[in-house]
Parts: structure tokens; sequence; C-alpha cells
């Protein structure tokens, strides 16, 4: 038997304004993005250092396998060295929008980008 026409379609009147209602509230939520202040570097022991990204400078984090560079110019920041085998954690390259996440999971080393400037949760969910 055959289905009725219409009966199974993939797209329904009601889904599409669904889906432009949640894209509306994407955009009007925001996602995160902006130009970050600050990045807080967290080494292997626990340890945090909130870097300015309005400064050049270039910065050496302990991690569990050695040493990693940091470079920060230009309002971002990224790895420039790290004795990790996958080396993914330099090929991330620049980050400079708040909310991003430069991460060494083998040296337990990780950035995150912070929007205003004190290194402080931007969020909170129960």
């Amino acid at each position: 038997m055959r289905p009725l026409r219409g009966e199974f379609s993939f797209w329904r009147p009601g889904d599409l304004v669904v889906l432009a209602a949640l894209a509306a509230a994407a955009v009007l939520l925001g996602g995160g993005g902006g130009d970050a202040r600050t990045a807080t570097v967290v080494d292997a022991s626990g340890g945090e250092t909130v870097l300015r990204l309005d400064r050049d400078t270039l910065v050496t984090v302990d991690g569990h396998l050695g040493a990693l560079e940091l470079e920060v110019r230009d309002g971002r920041i990224r790895v420039t060295s790290s004795p990790c085998p996958g080396q993914q954690c330099v090929s991330m390259g620049w980050a400079g929008t708040a909310g991003d996440a430069i991460v060494c999971i083998p040296s337990g080393v990780y950035v995150r980008l912070d929007p205003d400037g004190e290194g402080g949760v931007d969020a909170v969910t129960y």
C-alpha cells in the first residue's frame, strides 16, 4: 500500500516555525564571541596565570611532559612549541575570541579566553 501524499513528508509546516524560532533565539542570546581581554592559563599542577592579551609576550608553562611556550600577540594567543607527541595544541593556531580554549591533554595544560578581563565565570547552569 502506497502512503498518501504528504503523510510522511520530511518537513511539516510546524517544523519550519520551530526551526526559525531556534535560530532567532541563538542569535539573540549570543553564542559567546567578542574579543577576549585576558587568557587564563592553567598549568599541570593546577596553578592559574592570567595573561593580558593587549601586551605582546612570550610565556613558558610547565606541563607533565615538559615546558610549553605560549605567544601573545595582537590580542590573540597560541602555543608555539610543546613536548607532546601529537602537537595538536600547536596545530590549533591562534585563539582570540572569548570562550575559545587551547588544550594540551598530554601535558595537562589548558588556556581559556575570558571576555570580562577577570578570568571569571560567564554563565552558570543548574
